[in-house]
């Protein structure tokens, strides 16, 4: 009896053990598939990796940019859009209507323009907030770049804004470093065509600067804001010596601006503005002296937004 006891017990034990390893082996098949898996996984991101650093390299295989991945808010914006005109006489110019020209030598000289050169793309990004202060910035670009011989199907970038932004709540104030609209004469018309009244009183366009934005509230309600920046002088190119005379005056243009919006006269809050600059372009007189001649650059401009209904 006791024979028997041993041998059931001895059976019992292989018995378990038998199961024991069936399951084993099946847990560790499993295993071994889950981790062949991952590995084709990973030998394909290897690939995908590989064949984006060949397409970005400098044709020896070394790669030149690798894909960044951010954890930045991104948001992209912009819109599609075809502009056609029929203009009975010439204008000047047919995409963006500054003057009609005289008729002395072109009588009644019609023409028909249509582009799609004022689509518009950009890309808002909000960056980490450290200590009370907020980053951002600005990229956008329309297809209006400057070029000689540039054929209506043929249009090239032109960068519109381009700036990163430090911003500090509480204090309300920021500095803005990049390309980016005046201080002076902010007020933008919007217009059918592309230009926003340059030709007719109008100045503000958009420069490289370094600007510091300061906002005081008032007691009785209302903002006043002070704005000042370092832009660049964008002159002309020097026929004498080919040089660009706001670069070479060798100073930077100065900017300010001081705003007031409150409650005026209609439904919601008006803003009154007055801004003015100074600059300084040099040319040059001859390319064998050191002769030259300075031009001042100044204004002073007063801006006033009314809206008139809610």
């Amino acid at each position: 009896m006791r024979h028997k006891m041993y041998m059931l017990s001895v059976i019992m034990i292989v018995t378990m053990a038998g199961f024991s390893y069936a399951s084993g082996t099946s847990d560790m098949a499993m295993q071994n598939t889950m981790l062949k898996q991952r590995l084709d996984q990973l030998d394909k991101e290897i690939q995908y990796l590989r064949q984006n650093a060949g397409e970005q390299g400098d044709g020896t295989g070394t790669s030149l940019h690798m894909p960044i991945w951010s954890s930045l808010d991104i948001e992209l914006y912009g819109y599609l859009k075809l502009d056609a005109a029929y203009d009975t006489s010439r204008i000047d110019n047919g995409n963006y209507a500054k003057w009609v020209e005289s008729e002395r030598y072109q009588d009644d000289d019609n023409q028909f323009n249509m582009t799609a050169n004022e689509t518009r793309l950009g890309m808002r990004i909000k960056g980490p907030n450290n200590n009370g202060i907020i980053t951002s910035g600005r990229v956008e670009v329309d297809f209006y770049g400057p070029g000689d011989g540039v054929k209506e199907n043929q249009a090239r970038l032109m960068m519109r804004h381009a700036y990163f932004k430090l911003d500090w709540p509480q204090d309300r104030f920021s500095i803005i470093a990049g390309q980016t609209s005046d201080v002076i004469s902010p007020l933008v018309p919007g217009t059918i065509n592309y230009s926003v009244c340059w030709w007719t009183g109008n100045i503000g366009y958009r420069r490289p600067q370094i600007r510091l934005t300061k906002e005081l509230g008032l007691v009785e309600g209302g903002t006043i804001k002070l704005e000042g920046a370092l832009a660049r002088t964008i002159g002309r190119t020097d026929s004498i010596t080919g040089t660009e005379t706001g670069e070479d005056s060798g100073v930077p243009s100065v900017q300010g601006r001081v705003s007031l919006t409150t409650s005026m006269f209609g439904a919601k809050e008006a803003t009154i503005g007055l801004s003015g600059h100074w600059g300084e372009e040099e040319y040059d007189i001859s390319t064998t002296s050191d002769r030259n001649r300075d031009f001042d650059s100044w204004s002073i401009n007063l801006d006033y937004t009314q809206p008139i209904s809610n």
